[in-house]
């Protein structure tokens, strides 16, 4: 059985870590579903990884910057949203410390969900 091809996208280290360990706890628990990460930092790594690698879920925060080394905004992350849905159809889990960003076109569509990263 081939592992879910997970596309992380996240550009706070710490962020990344914490993913990747729970990553590793319910790989190390379930032996039948695994779960591999394909991680980039921004836009424009996601959107390479979007052209070349098969995904089967997105994760990414908001607050992306558009490449290494920019500052982050609400828009890269809800075009790459956009992008997702449009050019590959999966589900996408947006996790934000500000989820009122979320674009309206993207509020309520089944393939979304948010996730306050406040939430405990």
């Amino acid at each position: 059985m081939s592992a879910m091809q997970v596309l992380f996208v996240e550009d706070d280290d710490t962020q990344v870590q914490l993913f990747q360990d729970a990553v590793d706890d319910w790989n190390g628990a379930e032996t039948n579903r695994q779960i591999a990460i394909i991680r980039a930092a921004d836009v424009a790594e996601a959107r390479d990884m979007l052209s070349f690698r098969r995904i089967d879920a997105a994760l990414f925060d908001l607050r992306l910057p558009p490449s290494k080394g920019e500052k982050g905004a609400a828009k890269g992350g809800n075009e790459l949203a956009q992008t997702t849905l449009k050019e590959v159809g999966v589900p996408i889990g947006i996790i934000s410390g500000n989820p009122a960003d979320l674009d309206q076109s993207l509020k309520n569509l089944p393939l979304v969900q948010v996730f306050d990263k406040g939430d405990d």
